[in-house]
């Protein structure tokens, strides 16, 4: 490498920032570009070459941070005194709403169950049609028809409510 691509040549020396050529290397300022060259005193940059104080420092006040960012950031949360809970409220619930809670699940479970039926039922009557079997067909449609009977009636049976009488406690109830 010789002396004209090292920057320093016969030209003289150069700026760093534009590669303009400077009068003598002792420059503070670069005549092309204005670019300080050299400084007396260090530069002094807040945030690079000092430190800067936290903004609740220079406020004197403690910083209201939301807890999703002391959480990110890893701060310990402020105590927050939670109310004691009211007496009963961590009671189960009484007796009718666990049986409106059951009949409901029941219903649920019911109309899954019918709408499941009714799927294979709809697929078992167009296999049949595809494959030009009209009795097949009958067959699946009139078992699609009772499922949907059954499904009704079990339904309006859980609409009407439990029975007068409570089961015996030998048999299992449904």
């Amino acid at each position: 490498m010789d002396d004209s691509t090292a920057g320093v040549g016969s030209a003289g020396p150069r700026c760093p920032w534009c590669s303009g050529v400077l009068a003598s290397a002792d420059d503070a300022v670069c005549p092309a570009c204005g670019a300080t060259l050299t400084s007396e005193a260090e530069p002094q940059i807040p945030g690079v070459t000092t430190l800067v104080a936290a903004p609740s420092a220079r406020l004197g006040r403690p910083q209201n941070r939301s807890r999703l960012l002391q959480w990110l950031s890893g701060e310990p949360a402020d105590e927050v005194a939670t109310p004691a809970a009211a007496p009963g409220s961590l009671a189960p619930p009484p007796e009718e709403v666990r049986r409106e809670i059951r009949r409901l699940e029941l219903a649920a479970h019911l109309t899954n169950l019918t709408a499941e039926a009714s799927a294979i039922a709809a697929e078992e009557v167009l296999g049949a049609r595809t494959a030009d079997d009209a009795a097949a067909a009958e067959v699946a449609l009139e078992t699609a028809r009772k499922v949907a009977a059954d499904a009704r009636a079990v339904s309006e049976a859980l609409q009407a409510g439990p029975p007068d009488e409570e089961p015996p406690s030998g048999s299992a109830a449904v």
